[in-house]
Order: structure tokens, then sequence, then C-alpha cells
């Protein structure tokens, strides 16, 4: 699968509002942050983050504005990192509608992800 393609996928995941299909992309023992939040552990982790979140928005939507790929050196193997920079709409239950830009970046392990990590402020989606 291209990179681009992982990453359309994975985002068209996420805005199916599918905890399972969203987990779907990740290693067992994969991890996921938000800014400087502790990091979700494991796949269960992951999935229980996902299935809350979903419960507290009525629908989300990203569009990728760009893909950056690279090369990361882990336990003497070379490995792809994927930087993307997307913009997401969030409805929330009242309606309101709120748009961020993130960064996330990517750490891939074969075709899952180990370590996905988005950089940006969600406040405004909570406040």
């Amino acid at each position: 699968m291209s990179v681009g393609s992982l990453v359309t996928d994975y985002f068209e995941a996420v805005d199916s509002m599918k905890t399972n299909r969203v987990a779907s992309f990740f290693a067992e023992d994969g991890t996921q942050r938000f800014g400087n939040s502790a990091a979700l552990i494991g796949i269960d982790a992951i999935k229980k983050m996902y299935s809350e979140f979903f419960e507290s928005i009525t629908e989300i939507h990203h569009e990728v504005l760009a893909i950056t790929t690279g090369k990361f050196l882990e336990n003497g193997e070379r490995r792809t990192i994927i930087m993307v920079e997307v913009s997401v709409t969030y409805i929330k239950k009242n309606n309101s509608k709120v748009i961020l830009t993130n960064v996330v970046t990517i750490r891939m392990n074969k075709d899952k992800i180990q370590d996905f990590r988005v950089f940006g402020d969600p406040g405004h989606i909570f406040s």
C-alpha cells in the first residue's frame, strides 16, 4: 500500500467513526499521543479512546493538506515515518462546527502504525 493510500484510508476510517476499523491500522503494541498528553499504549487503550471520543461528537472529517515521508532507524531497522498536515472539521453534539489544523507524525512498523502523534490544540472541541 502506498503512503498516500495508507493516510487516506486511515483518515477515512476515522471519519467513519468505527472504532474497530480505526484500530485495524495499529500494531497490537502501537501507541497514540495527543500533544503533551500521556501516550495510549496498546490497541485496547487506543480503541477505548476512539470509542469515547466518537461518542462525544456527531461527525468528523479530515482533509489532508500535505504528506511528507522519511526514514528513521529503530533497533537497527530502517522504518518509514510519515508527516501529515491535516484540516479536521468536528461537528459537536450541539451542532456547532470546529475546524482545526493539526500536524500528525506516523511511525510505521512494516504495514501497521507503531506510533501516532497528533500536534494541535484540541481545546476548542471540548469547550
